[in-house]
């Protein structure tokens, strides 16, 4: 047999056709398979397990054959023209509901998957020695993905990729958690990397194929408006939103191959050029957050940060500069020095240092026991004449030191100024 290439979606509920021979191809649906030629348009009816359930299979090729692969348990046929074959010594454990399935270097590989109560996290491959799903071991130095089941997956040259699906919450067995990570493991060097956080979170309803080269086509439903469709590209780490897909062409299910998308209606098999239909690009982004990028847009933010904060801590020097500030012996406005005498200087200390100050306050702060009170208070009034003189012409101002008549006691004057905030202190 010759096969057309073509891919299969991981994702799908299960894959409806398969070229064979270049003429015929198989039809999967409602738990059956007919073998229909294009060239003598004849349908044969191919017999199958009763227990075989199309939803739960994929359709693969291997080495030049197609294969029929359950995604449930462990069961593989091979395709004859007279039906189906087993050719596992395995059985339908009923483990890997969900998993992905590939095939690399004409081996079948399995990943993922839902049973009992758990998930999967580990590669798996068909042995055609032993004849059983066997464990694939990977690099002891990797990083170890989530288990999950129903992710988008694609293979390409050598390279598998999944995002998406789902983990088993660890706290309750029945409830899940979405994984919202895109991983990939290369098989040359038999380790998982964390490529970054997925920027395209899609309902579960959409229609989606893996049309090959690590890309996969989605359309999120059949309401179609701008940016409906979109194509996912792993490899290059893109999403491109396209003009929206017709309805009348279908995604889910259908056959992928000779670059173009096939669909089988009423005994007619026709195809639709991929390129046509994902040529306009209306815009595009990253699929995923990779390092790289968060590595830059984390400097990026870094560096805009720093300088806005050298810009703000330049802005508050100049003006803290600028303000009038205290010094052991007067104080310095605009970068120029005026001299206060030091009774001068403790009277500008109170004020600054209080909203208001009682007469009597500053009277106890310069009082001279050797004089009389009489003596005192006229040298307290004529110092905080003094201080407001020399300060109010420092800073070009009428008056700096205020009074007003104490609310308890209307025989006592309340000194205060209201340029505290404007000093340094």
């Amino acid at each position: 047999m010759v096969f057309l290439p073509f891919h299969t979606s991981a994702q799908a509920a299960a894959e409806n056709y398969l070229f064979i021979d270049g003429d015929a191809f198989l039809i999967n649906k409602k738990n059956a398979l007919y073998y229909r030629s294009i060239s003598e348009n004849t349908t044969d009816t191919l017999p199958v397990d009763d227990d075989f359930e199309s939803e739960f299979v994929r359709l693969v090729t291997s080495n030049n054959k197609p294969y029929i692969v359950s995604i449930s348990g462990g069961k593989i046929w091979s395709v004859e023209r007279s039906g189906l074959k087993r050719i596992d010594n395995s059985f339908e454990h009923k483990m890997t509901f969900g998993s992905n399935v590939f095939v690399h270097r004409d081996t079948i590989f399995k990943f993922g998957g839902y049973g009992y109560w758990s998930k999967r996290n580990f590669l798996t491959y068909f042995s055609t020695t032993s004849r059983e799903w066997e464990y694939y071991p990977i690099n002891s130095d990797s990083y170890l993905p989530p288990a999950v089941s129903g992710a988008r997956g694609v293979y390409h040259d050598g390279q598998f990729y999944f995002d998406g699906g789902a983990k088993i919450d660890p706290y309750n067995g029945i409830a899940e958690m979405p994984s919202k990570h895109v991983w990939r493991f290369n098989f040359s060097e038999k380790s998982w990397s964390d490529l970054g956080v997925t920027n395209f979170q899609v309902s579960k309803y959409a229609e989606s194929a893996d049309i090959g080269h690590g890309r996969v086509l989605v359309r999120k439903s059949k309401d179609q408006s701008i940016g409906d469709s979109f194509v996912l590209d792993y490899v290059n780490n893109s999403i491109s939103i396209i003009d929206p897909i017709s309805p009348y062409i279908r995604i889910n299910n259908q056959l992928v191959g000779n670059d173009s998308i096939y669909n089988f209606r009423k005994n007619v098999l026709f195809g639709v050029s991929l390129a046509d239909l994902t040529a306009n690009k209306l815009s595009e982004k990253n699929l995923y957050l990779d390092s790289a990028s968060l590595f830059d847009n984390l400097t990026r933010v870094v560096g805009i940060t720093l300088i806005f904060i050298l810009i703000i801590l330049t802005y508050t020097y100049r003006q803290n500069r600028n303000r009038p500030r205290l010094t052991d012996t007067g104080i310095v406005v605009n970068r120029e020095h005026y001299s206060l005498n030091p009774n001068e200087l403790i009277i500008l200390n109170v004020l600054l240092y209080n909203k208001n100050v009682t007469s009597k306050t500053i009277a106890d702060k310069i009082r001279d026991p050797k004089r009389s009170t009489a003596q005192n208070n006229k040298i307290k009034l004529d110092l905080i004449t003094s201080t407001d003189k020399k300060v109010s012409s420092a800073l070009g101002i009428n008056r700096f030191i205020h009074t007003r008549k104490s609310v308890k006691d209307k025989r006592e004057i309340i000194y205060f100024t209201p340029y505290r905030k404007e000093f340094v202190l």
